[in-house]
Formats: structure tokens, C-alpha cells, sequence
């Protein structure tokens, strides 16, 4: 292998997972409805065709290059192998049960996310084959994270531009069904907060780690406040536990003593909570006020002082009441769970194929509580069957495994460099907590394309470092 191919492929594999960045939230459907004179028709045409192509040509150039190399497999042990093995086995067997699925055909439609989940796998698998020290590796976290702060600020502005103190004062309900994000379908504020929180952690991580001057040092703290106000803000339950958590984690676990513990998560936790719920009743009070203006105090005439009290009291409570909110009631991860598992077939070996939680869940549930059955084992289950199930539990266990190994014994957050790894050590924690309540990397998304790229530093580094069975089985 030349080396110019090999500088070829710095520029290139990052280039390429771009590509399947750009891919999410587009369909075959943006192919069918093609309209040239439309810009963005378009780019979202091109969003899904290149990396469905990518998907196809990428394994075969890694045939090329293994026959070329002329590799020899061994059957020694290593991470990397489990990792590539457990999720190729993983998707593979949604193929088989999308085949063997009656109530669907066996077409794109219906399996284009296993095709650009592969693609992102050989993506990765390609950067072993040509850079076996991994550098390339980890520039597609430096990519993942710089296209997710873009997009972020993106979805920000629209966020801000729908949302409207006169209803509610948390950012929740803020984004319509019809609101649309480049022609595409907006995204959920769920995902909206998961993306600010990963950003969040990411400068908590920077503060703590990468030697700066007090100035840049300021405008960080700040930039974080911001977004750990706006995520409480947003009320998603789920992005604000995951933030919590992770964040807590890293905070307990850099070397410091615990009056600094306590101080840290005081600065960083509760104080854009404390801030926000202050200026929460300073927005409740002006709103009210608005609501009492002359035209609806006007149309409020016939009440008596009494009666305005309670009109007042209703509305500040409709207006102060969140999420966590024990009246709000459940989001119906329970019924979704026990529901689809009822219905699901236990005779089917493999499941019915890619988003079989849209098949088996009622249509009366997803009225109510949509058609995810949010919980990325069960889906696993849903979609590949018993034997599916098991390869995702391997690669999970995988990535606990890889957690235990570089947080107890290695204790990375202990080192001073290893920035990359302790970032994908913390978005592990997070996306291992996402994933009970979340189809998360069970499927092709946003979650995906920073697991499968944060493990893969991870195994990289105990690879390199020869820790694996050393680790296993001497773990204490």
C-alpha cells in the first residue's frame, strides 16, 4: 500500500463519514419524490444515494485491500474482533428476519438504515486495514463533533424562533409536527437536548482536562451554563438524567478531594437549575400579566375578585408545571414495552426485521405515545429475533467491559492526556443510560455514529496496551 493512498485515506475516511452524518433523517422516500429544480430536493436526494453507494463500494474495496495485503485471519482474542463480529452478526440477522417477514416486502424501504449502519461499520473497519495506530479513528470523533455543535446551533435558532412564553414556559412542547428542518421532518426536542448534552459534557471534560488561560477558561463555563440552562429548559427527562449522570460521574471521579466534588457539582449542576427555575417565576409573573391585559380582562369582566385569583392560580400552574411533574403522567415506556413484547411472535427465530416496533406496536399506543418502543434491547429483540438479541448484549457487554477496564483499573481520569478516550469513556456512560429508555445505537442514528466511534477508541487503546485478558482476568 502506497503511501500516497495512505494520505489519501486521512483526507478520504473522515470525508466519508460525513457522509453518513448527512444521511440522518433522509429516506428512499427524498429519492422517489426528486424534484431537480429544487435545491433542497436535491441535497437530500444526495444525502441518502451517496452513502447508500458508499455502502456497497466500501466492503468491496476492503476485499480488495485484504487480497491485496493478502491477510491471514487469526483466532486470537481481541476487542476489535468482538466489536466488528457483534454487530455484523447483529444487523446481518435483521436481513433475515425482514426476509422471513410476512406482513412486509423485502425492499429498501425497509432496510436502508441496516445498509447505511453497515456502511459506517466498513468505515471504520477500513481505517484498521489502512492505519493500524488508528489516527484516523480518532479524527472521525473530531468530525462527529464539530458537524454535532453545528447542527446544534442550528436547531437552537429554530428552537428559540417557535417558542412562546404565552403556553408553557419550558422549551418541550416548542417544536410543531409540522415544523420542518431542510425540508426534512424536525427533529424531536429529545434529540435536540441529547445533542446539547453531549456537547455540555464535552466542554465539562475540556474545563477539566486541556490547560487554558482564564479568559478562554470564562467563556467556557459560560457556553456550558447556557446549555445546561436550556437542556433543564427543554424538560426532555431522559437527556436531563443522562446529563446529570454522566456529568456527576466525571465530576466524582477526577482526582480531587470532596469539599471539591461537592463545590463542582454546586457550580456546574445545580446552579443553571437554580438560575432557571428563578427566572422561571420572573416569566411566569410577566406572562400573566400579558394574559391580564385589557382585552382579556375585558372578556374576564363578569368575574368577581375571587374568581380572577383562581383563574390567575390555574394559569401559573399550568404554565410552572414540568415534566418531572408527578401529574404530567408517564410517557408509556411500560405499556410500549410490555405491549410489543406481547405481540411479538415468539416462534419467529430472527424477528421481523428493521423498525418491527412500528409493526407491533397498536395502532391506538402510538397515537398516544408514538411508534418507538424506546428501549434499545427489546428493540434488538423485536428486530433480529433471539440470536440478534444475543450478538447486541456481546457488544454491550462489550462496552461495559471497556468502561470497567479504563475507569478502575486504568483510571483514565487520573492520566493528563488521553483526551479522546476519556471523551468516548463519558459518552459511553451516557449512551449505556440512553439506551434503557431510547432505541439509541440499536439503530442506525446519531447514537450509532458516536457509540460505535467511541468504543472504537476505547478497544483501540486497551488493544494497543495489550490489557485484554490481563484485565479480564485479573479484574479485582
Amino acid at each position: 500500500m502506497t503511501k500516497s493512498f495512505i494520505k489519501l485515506a486521512n483526507i478520504g475516511i473522515p470525508i466519508l463519514y460525513i457522509f453518513y452524518w448527512a444521511s440522518i433523517s433522509t429516506s428512499p422516500h427524498d429519492l422517489e419524490n426528486l424534484k431537480f429544480k429544487n435545491f433542497y430536493s436535491l441535497v437530500n436526494a444526495l444525502r441518502i444515494s451517496l452513502p447508500l453507494l458508499f455502502s456497497v463500494l466500501i466492503p468491496l474495496l476492503i476485499v480488495h485491500i485484504i487480497y491485496i495485503k493478502k491477510f491471514k485471519f487469526t483466532y486470537n482474542i481481541s476487542l476489535t474482533k468482538i466489536f466488528f463480529i457483534s454487530l455484523i452478526s447483529y444487523f446481518s440477522l435483521q436481513y433475515v428476519g425482514l426476509y422471513f417477514n410476512k406482513l412486509i416486502n423485502f425492499e429498501l424501504h425497509y432496510f436502508f438504515l441496516i445498509n447505511l449502519a453497515f456502511g459506517s461499520l466498513t468505515t471504520l473497519l477500513l481505517t484498521t486495514l489502512l492505519n493500524p495506530k488508528n489516527l484516523i479513528c480518532k479524527r472521525l470523533m473530531i468530525v462527529s463533533v464539530f458537524i454535532l455543535s453545528i447542527v446544534s446551533i442550528f436547531l437552537l435558532i429554530k428552537l428559540f424562533q417557535n417558542y412562546s412564553i404565552s403556553n408553557h414556559i419550558y422549551l418541550y412542547n416548542s417544536v410543531s409536527l409540522d415544523d420542518k428542518f431542510f425540508e426534512q421532518t424536525f427533529p424531536r426536542v429529545t434529540g435536540i437536548a441529547r445533542s446539547l448534552s453531549l456537547l455540555a459534557v464535552l466542554l465539562l471534560l475540556s474545563i477539566f482536562f486541556i490547560k487554558k488561560n482564564k479568559t478562554i477558561l470564562s467563556i467556557e463555563y459560560l457556553i456550558f451554563f447556557s446549555l445546561a440552562f436550556i437542556i433543564w429548559g427543554i424538560q426532555s427527562r431522559g437527556a436531563i438524567l443522562c446529563f446529570l449522570f454522566s456529568s456527576i460521574f466525571l465530576i466524582f471521579f477526577i482526582k480531587s478531594n470532596i469539599q471539591v466534588k461537592l463545590f463542582r457539582v454546586l457550580v456546574f449542576i445545580i446552579l443553571p437549575i437554580f438560575v432557571f427555575e428563578i427566572y422561571k417565576y420572573h416569566l411566569i409573573d410577566k406572562t400573566i400579566k400579558i394574559n391580564f391585559s385589557e382585552t382579556i380582562i375585558e372578556e374576564k369582566k363578569e368575574l368577581n375578585v375571587e374568581d380572577k385569583k383562581e383563574y390567575k392560580q390555574e394559569l401559573k400552574t399550568k404554565l410552572a408545571n414540568n415534566r418531572f411533574n408527578y401529574e404530567q403522567g408517564s410517557s408509556g415506556r411500560v405499556k410500549l414495552w410490555k405491549k410489543s413484547l406481547e405481540k411479538y411472535d415468539k416462534k419467529k427465530l430472527f424477528g421481523y426485521g428493521p423498525q418491527a416496533d412500528r409493526l407491533l406496536i397498536s395502532e391506538d399506543l402510538s397515537v398516544q405515545y408514538g411508534n418507538n418502543v424506546s428501549n434499545g434491547f427489546i428493540y434488538a429483540f423485536l428486530c433480529s429475533g433471539y440470536f440478534g438479541l444475543l450478538s447486541f448484549l456481546i457488544f454491550n457487554l462489550l462496552i461495559y467491559f471497556s468502561l470497567l477496564v479504563v475507569v478502575f483499573k486504568i483510571k483514565i481520569f487520573d492520566k493528563n492526556k488521553l483526551f479522546k478516550e476519556k471523551l468516548s469513556t463519558i459518552y459511553l456512560i451516557f449512551f449505556s443510560l440512553r439506551i434503557c429508555f431510547e432505541n439509541s445505537y440499536s439503530v442506525f442514528s446519531i447514537d450509532f455514529l458516536i457509540t460505535i466511534i467511541s468504543l472504537y477508541i476505547l478497544i483501540n487503546y486497551l488493544d494497543k496496551k495489550k490489557l485484554i485478558l490481563k484485565n479480564l482476568l485479573n479484574f479485582s
